[in-house]
C-alpha cells in the first residue's frame, strides 16, 4: 500500500467513523505512518482505538471504559485497561468482522465491515455501559464459555442483576 492509498484509506476510516464524533467522541491523535495507520478517539463515556496495517492485512479496534480523571485520554496500550472489539462483539454474542483481509480486498467494503462491528456496540460500551467490559477481558483471555461460567460465579454473591444478565447471554453466539 503507497502513501496515496495509504492517505485514502485514512481519509475513508474518518469519513466512516464520523458518527462517533457526532456521538459526542473526540478525535485524540491521528497517526499515519506509511502503511500504518491509528486513529483514537475518546469521550466520557468510552475510548477507542483503530490500527489499520495495511502490508499485513489486517484492522484492530480496541475499546476501553472512560479514563475517570481524563476522560480525552487515548487508550494506554502499555497500562491501560482495554480490550479488542472481537471480544466485546463475542460477549454480546455478535457477529465479528474477519480475522484478516487480502492486498486485493476492496477498501471500502473491509473498512464497512469493522465500522458496522463497532457500531453494534453504540447503543452498549460506546453508550457508557461497560458492566461486561471485565467479562469481556475474561473472553478475550480464556474463551467464552469459561469466562461466562467464571463471572456469574462471581455476580451471583455481588451482583445478582448482573448474573441474570450473564445467564440470558451465555447461550448466545458462538464458543471459541
Amino acid at each position: 500500500m503507497g502513501p496515496e492509498r495509504s492517505e485514502r484509506l485514512l481519509n475513508l476510516i474518518i469519513d466512516r467513523l464520523v458518527w462517533l464524533e457526532h456521538d459526542g467522541y473526540a478525535p485524540v491523535g491521528r497517526d499515519p505512518q506509511g502503511m500504518r495507520i491509528r486513529l483514537d478517539y475518546s469521550s466520557g463515556r468510552g475510548r477507542v482505538a483503530v490500527s489499520v496495517d495495511g502490508g499485513r492485512g489486517d484492522i484492530d479496534i480496541w475499546l476501553a471504559p472512560p479514563k475517570q480523571n481524563n476522560p480525552g485520554a487515548p487508550i494506554d496500550f502499555l497500562r491501560g485497561p482495554r480490550v479488542m472489539m472481537d471480544s466485546m462483539l463475542t460477549t454480546h454474542g455478535l457477529r465479528c468482522p474477519p480475522d484478516h483481509w487480502s492486498r486485493s480486498a476492496d477498501a471500502e467494503a473491509v473498512v464497512g465491515h469493522y465500522v458496522g462491528a463497532l457500531q453494534q456496540l453504540r447503543d452498549r460500551e460506546l453508550a457508557g455501559d461497560w458492566s461486561l467490559f471485565r467479562v469481556a477481558v475474561e473472553v478475550a483471555r480464556s474463551g467464552r464459555d469459561a469466562a461466562f461460567k467464571y463471572w456469574i460465579s462471581r455476580a451471583v454473591i455481588d451482583d445478582p442483576a448482573l448474573a441474570e444478565r450473564l445467564e440470558r447471554l451465555r447461550p448466545i453466539g458462538p464458543s471459541r
